[in-house]
Order: C-alpha cells, then structure tokens, then sequence
C-alpha cells in the first residue's frame, strides 16, 4: 500500500508540474500563426487581391490571371491575396488533386505573379477535404501556395489578419442542403468562433501599425446575390470597430465594390470576380456604395505609411475604380505649428497626402482666407489624383475654425478632373468656382448628382465621361467594341457625390439594342438620374430614323418626362464644316435637326417642346483640341468647353423638373391590362342603359306595331265569343 501511495503521489506531482508548466508554454487558446514579410526598401507595399478563381481557366479565370500579371509587373507587386473558394464546385479531393495545378499553378503563370500567395478558405473549400487544402505538401507542388484558417501577416507598415469566416454562417451547419462541409477541426462551432474572435480581439489590440486590414471570404457589406452576412455582422464587425481597422477585404460575391461604412472607418471591398461572373443581382446596402461592377476582375492595393490606394480592374486590365486614403501626420513632424497641425486633420477620405509635402513649410494656406495661394494649389494638385477638383475640398484651413463657406452668388464649376497639370494661379481660380458650384447645389438641396450618358455606339460617350472626371475610367478605342455593361464612376468630396454612369451604345446591326435597354435599366434599379446626357456626334450630317428610333426607345424606358432632365452633347466639336456653311450656321442646322427627332421619338407636342427646349452643348475629347493659355480645352471660338458643360449640367439641375428615380414599376413599364380600367364601368353603363334598354325598347316596339295573322285574329275572336 505504501507503494502504490508513493506512486500515486508521483504522478500527482508529475500533472502538477505538467499543469505548472504548460500554460507558459502555451496560450490558453490557439494564438493565431504568424508570418513576416518586410516593406520595399522605400517602407511601401503593393499587391493584387483575387477572389472565387478556381475553374481551370475557364469563366474567363485565364483573361483574369493575365490582366493581374500585366498589373503586377508595373506595380512591382510583393504577393498575392486570394479571398477563398480557390477550387470549385467542391474544393480539393486529396493533396494529389490535379484541380490544385489545373486551377491555380497552371492558369498565374505570369512572372510578377510568381509571388508568396496568402489564402483563405470558402465555403465550396469546405465541401472538399480542408485538410489536404491545408496541407504543407502542396508547397511542395507550388511553393507559392499558402493556406490556413486563421492567421496574420506582419508587413512593417501594416497588419493582415486572415479570418475563417465560413464557420460562422449557421445555414452552412443548419440547413447544408445536398452539400457536405467538412467541419473537422472546427466543431463544435460556437467554441470555435468564441476562441477565433478572442484571440482575434487580442491580435488587432496588440497591433502598432500604421494600417489594420481583415481578410474574409465572406462579405460584411455586399449589394450582389449574396448580400450581407448577418453573423458577421453581430460577431466579428464590433471587434472591427472597436480596434480601428481600416478595410475589410473579403470575396463570396463574385463581383467588384466597394463600401464605406456610415459609422466608422472601415472601408469594405469585395474583389470576387476570379472567374464566373455577371450574376445580375444588385440589393442596396444601408451603407454608403462607392462602387459595383457586377463582372470579373481584381483589386490592387498600395501603401506606404501613411496612405493607401486601391484600384479595381475588369477583365480587360481596364481601372473602373480608384480611391485613396491618408492618415494624420505622424506626432513627430512639427514643422507646422499646432495650429496648422489641426489644419491636415480633416484629410482622411478625401484623397491622398504626401506627408513630404507638408514637411517642407512653403505649403501654406492663409487661416483668415478661403482661398488658396497659388504655391499652395501647386504644391497639393497631386494630393487626389483621383479627382484633383473635387480634392481641392480639402485644401483649406482647419474645418473647425474656418468651415467651408460658399460664394454668393453662385457659379458653376469649371470641371470635375481634368488631365495634365495646370498652373496654380488656374488651379486657385478653379478652386474657388468649386465653392460657388456647391454653394448653389446646396441651395438647391442637392448633395449627390447622378449624371447618365446615353447614346448611339461610337460617337464619344466613354471619351466624354473620362474628360469630365479627368481620369481614364472608361475604355476608349477605335479598334474595340464597347463594353456590354455599364459602368458607374463616383466621386465624393466633402459631402457631395458625383455619380456618373456610363452605357453601351444603344445600337446594333442598325437596329435599337434591346438587349442593352434591359441591362441598363436593370443596373439603373433603385438609382436617381439627375442629368441625362444624350450623346452623339456634330459631324454626323444626315439623321434618320434609326434616330428617332433610339429616341423613342430612351422615352419608352423613362418615360417623356427624363427630356426635362436633359441635355444634347455633340462631340468632335473642332471639326470643318461643309463648304459654303460658317461653323454657326452649320451648328445650328445640326441641332435643329437633332431636336426635330428628338421631338418626333419622345412624342413631345411642338409647344411643349419650344416652352421647355433641350439645351445642346458642344464638346471635343480630343488630344489633339486646341487649349486657352491656361491650359483648357477650348472650342473652335475660344470657348473652354469643360466649363461650359458643367454651367449647362447646373442650368438643368436648376430648371424645377424632377429627378428621375428608376423603380421595378418604372422597368415593367404600363401594364397593359390597366390600360383603361376607369372607362370599363362607364362602358358597361352605356352598353346597358343605351345600348340593350334601347333593343328591348326596339323589340317590343316592333312586337307592337306587327300586323295580326289571320290565325291569331280568329283565336281571339272564338275567345271573346259567348257560349
């Protein structure tokens, strides 16, 4: 007995020390696994961002991969974020499925894409075998790959922290339907995810860099198929805020956008669109969207310390999407006063910082002012490439004692982007006629406008948007057709949004493109036309009635009243008109005769038409357009056109008609079954007691008047006879 006590008391000391010992060792739950990965040797990082890829090149997987090489080359790329669902339908079968070098090693065969991979899993990942997806031994197949559950990356200037987000969706576990997930290593889910956020909370609170970046497969906010994800919202969203991370980064939708949250910093960005694609969905989201492109691409992200700038691509490596973000002056940097230190606080979204710039102490801008010196416009004109006009917002004295004040009376701005560099006497002008713009918007009430352009293929459409925003953000070519879908480019400053949604052209083999009618009014769902802009060409000389055909189809959509929201853009403005005809006359005629079938294709009466006439405006996007001395593109009487355009946009906004708001009811058009509803009773009235009480009337009349038969007149004589 003594024996066996001595043992006993052996091993109770033996599991003391065990218990002692082990939880110095390890953490009390699975701390999250870490990887290093430095800076460039000027402290900046760049990188692509693709999600829902895996279909062996097909779905356009292949044209996707080859953009994202071309890209990765002149970004100089450093690795590569895949979002999950890696290989579909059902992930991975084994660690030697040919799917993993079919999908992935054989389809990014680019040089600049030969980079560390860091990937997270998706749902159809977890309908294969997670763990050979997992698995070291496929870093022996491509030793690009890596994949784990949850894990962060250190990047020097910012923090990664890759999240399992499948686990947390409960219909995955609840209601799996014909799929099987496989949930080893995760059940049960409720430890699973309590662990995941605790050691997730601890990771973001122990972060000191300058940028804190989640990556999920799932999406927070979407406006596509699948919408947001409740869970994520409840569970891992308030971790987010409460920690100050930045952007949120995830795929599932297999699409392109971006969100900014209405109650914090976080950015969202889906970049989804790997492969298959187009799903034709889109649900409004209670946050503010910045951007959605319901097809395949990518995103790239740049960032040095203190500003960070993504861009999202289509399948043609074409930008459809730009922003940047800056953050505040590091403590240390005391060339400015405090005064002036406050004065760079309000920057954040507005657009991107050199914070060398402000380091050098010429760039000042007077407190006591509302304009800006011209060393000053100079000095920032590169702050927002994005936008450089609408940047220009930020250039002014600390918001809070110097709040932006707007001209009276007002005047149009000149331009919303331009490109080239303009001088900075031209830039502060330009500056200040952007007060006076906004100034008699918000007098109007107006803080978003949304700008539509319409119009026939090839007559300048794409060109004409990327000259308004100053930025190539539509594909221009005269070897390429246009694209099949349209394109929404928005721009916000201080407040004010600028939405400028460009359309394919409307015709196609001489016919109206019924096809394209749908998608736009489909894409145009729940959304507000301000201004339309139908677009076509000064140096079209002869008009028919394919025309008037188009017409007819744009007033069919939106019915008559989008003409009082209207206005006629001709482009290639700087041309030489026929012989015999001064440029004027030649102007005029052309516009007569445009307006005439414009009349005639929306059915408008002509007194209507004079009473509230459509203004035309000329425009020339051409290189090649001659400009003023200071630097703007002019028309062939010395007109700056830019200007010109946005007086006329305001004019519009300005004249008492409507906004335009695009509903389901709007798209269905009339139905034809209420046509006439009100007249049925009054015709059913008629029908009885005109047109039936008249034949009764008619019958007994003629009943009355008909001569007796000799039969009849007999049988009534024998009835009246007395027997």
């Amino acid at each position: 007995m003594a024996g066996v006590a001595l043992e006993t008391t052996a091993l109770s000391l033996a599991l003391l020390a065990i218990a002692t010992v082990m939880p110095a060792l390890l953490p009390c739950s699975a701390e999250l696994q870490r990887f290093e990965r430095p800076a460039k040797a000027d402290g900046s990082l760049s990188l692509l961002v693709v999600g829902d890829w895996g279909r062996k090149g097909q779905f356009n997987q292949s044209q996707v991969a080859a953009q994202m090489g071309k890209i990765g080359e002149e970004l100089d790329i450093d690795f590569v974020i895949s979002t999950g669902d890696n290989f579909y339908d059902n992930g991975l079968k084994d660690v030697q499925d040919k799917a993993f070098e079919e999908s992935f090693t054989n389809v990014y065969t680019a040089k600049s894409l030969q980079k560390q991979w860091y990937s997270v899993l998706g749902n159809h990942d977890y309908r294969g075998d997670v763990l050979a997806e997992l698995s070291p031994l496929l870093q022996k197949i491509d030793s690009r790959w890596l994949c784990l559950r949850s894990f962060i990356l250190n990047a020097e200037i910012v923090d990664f922290f890759f999240v399992d987000t499948t686990p947390f969706v409960e219909s995955y576990w609840t209601n799996p339907e014909n799929d099987h997930y496989d949930w080893r290593d995760v059940a049960p889910r409720e430890t699973y995810i309590s662990v995941l956020l605790k050691d997730l909370d601890a990771a973001l609170k122990a972060s000191t860099a300058p940028w804190k970046i989640v990556v999920g497969h799932h999406a927070m906010r979407s406006a596509s198929h699948h919408g947001d994800t409740a869970e994520l919202l409840s569970l891992l969203l308030p971790i987010l805020k409460a920690n100050g991370v930045d952007l949120y980064i995830n795929g599932h939708d297999h699409c392109l956008q971006h969100i900014s949250s209405n109650d914090s910093k976080i950015q969202y960005l889906t970049s989804g669109g790997g492969s298959m694609a187009w799903r034709g969905v889109f649900t409004p989201t209670s946050d503010k969207l910045r951007f959605f492109y319901d097809g395949q691409g990518f995103m790239s992200l740049q960032l040095t310390r203190t500003a960070a700038d993504i861009a999202f691509y289509d399948v043609f490596g074409r930008v459809l999407h730009e922003w940047g973000v800056s953050k505040h002056l590091h403590p240390a940097a005391k060339k400015f006063p405090e005064r002036d230190k406050k004065c760079w606080a309000g920057f954040g979204l507005l657009g991107r910082l050199n914070p060398r710039e402000i380091q050098l102490g010429d760039a000042r801008t007077d407190p006591r002012r509302d304009a800006v010196t011209p060393r000053a416009a100079a000095r920032f004109y590169s702050f927002s490439r994005a936008s450089p006009y609408l940047g220009l917002l930020a250039l002014r004295p600390n918001p809070e004692q110097n709040p932006l004040r707007f001209g009276s009376p007002p005047r149009p701005l000149p331009c919303f982007g331009v490109s080239g560099r303009l001088p900075p006497d031209l830039l502060c002008r330009h500056f200040n006629k952007l007060h006076e713009l906004l100034g008699k918007l918000k007098q109007e009430n107006v803080s978003t406008l949304t700008i539509l352009v319409m119009g026939k293929g090839g007559v300048g459409k794409s060109s004409t948007v990327n000259s308004i925003l100053g930025e190539r953000v539509a594909s221009v070519s005269a070897f390429q057709s246009e694209g099949l879908r349209p394109i929404m480019c928005s721009r916000s400053r201080a407040g004010f949004t600028l939405n400028i949604i460009d359309t394919p052209g409307l015709v196609e083999g001489g016919y109206v493109n019924e096809q394209a009618i749908e998608i736009i009014k489909r894409f145009l769902l729940n959304k507000t036309i301000d201004v339309l802009l139908y677009v076509d060409r000064l140096d079209a000389y002869r008009m028919d009635s394919l025309d008037r055909q188009v017409v007819k189809a744009i007033t069919d959509t939106f019915g008559k009243r989008i003409w009082q929201r209207s206005m006629v853009v001709l482009t290639h403005a700087q041309l030489s008109p026929p012989d015999g005809l001064n440029y004027d006359d030649f102007f005029a005629k052309r516009s007569e005769a445009l307006m005439r079938y414009v009349r005639l294709g929306a059915r408008i009466r002509k007194q209507e038409f004079q009473e509230s006439s459509i203004p035309v405006v000329l425009v020339e996007n051409s290189g090649r357009c001659k400009t003023n001395s200071g630097g703007e593109k002019i028309l062939p009487d010395g007109t700056p056109w830019i200007p010109n355009l946005v007086e006329v946009i305001t004019t519009v906004i300005a004249n008492g008609s409507k906004p335009i708001t695009v509903d389901q009811k709007l798209i269905e058009g009339p139905n034809p079954n209420d046509r006439g509803k009100f007249f049925v009773p009054l015709i059913l009235a008629f029908q009885y007691f005109v047109v039936v009480k008249g034949i009764q009337r008619a019958i007994k009349q003629d009943i009355k008047n008909e001569p007796k038969p000799l039969w009849e007149l007999r049988d009534k004589g024998l009835a009246n006879r007395k027997f």
